[in-house]
């Protein structure tokens, strides 16, 4: 009889919170919000608190009016730039993220040696997670990636 009460009793606590488990996260900063529309303008149209690999991140999700997707994650609690991942194209437009690295245009001019290709996706990340060197990574149609360096623009691989 002891255990029937405390099951009822737990699962009254769940059901009267809202996330019981903690599994919507946090909400967004405004001021990230501002910072990532700042950076790629559009309207937003997700924001949420998430994980990419340990790392406990915001993510801002920002589709601009030719229909590309772009998210920023800021990571928490710092709240300091940690990836943008150009998610859907057409990837037509220019992005010079805050890092002292190139900007999108050359990286892509770079990856691609002036000739326009297409690829899926891009994103600008830490090479790893204890570097402090950026790279932006473009995915081509067939799933082969092109790395470079973002701060010298040598191709990686």
């Amino acid at each position: 009889m002891k255990r029937f009460f405390t099951i009822l009793l737990i699962t009254s606590l769940l059901i009267s919170c809202d996330d019981p488990l903690g599994l919507e996260g946090d909400t967004v900063p405004d001021k990230l919000v501002q910072n990532s529309l700042d950076l790629f303008q559009g309207e937003v149209i997700g924001k949420s608190a998430t994980r990419l690999d340990d790392i406990e991140v915001w993510k801002v999700s920002i589709e601009n009016a030719d229909g590309a997707i772009t998210s920023l994650y800021w990571r928490k609690p710092f709240n300091n730039l940690f990836m943008i991942e150009g998610e859907k194209g057409p990837f037509n437009y220019e992005l010079a993220p805050p890092l002292n690295v190139i900007n999108l245009s050359t990286a892509r001019f770079l990856a691609f040696h002036g000739n326009e290709q297409e690829f899926i996706s891009w994103k600008i990340f830490l090479l790893a997670s204890n570097d402090t060197r950026w790279a932006y990574r473009f995915t081509l149609p067939d799933g082969t990636h092109i790395t470079i360096d973002a701060g010298s623009g040598d191709i990686i691989r």
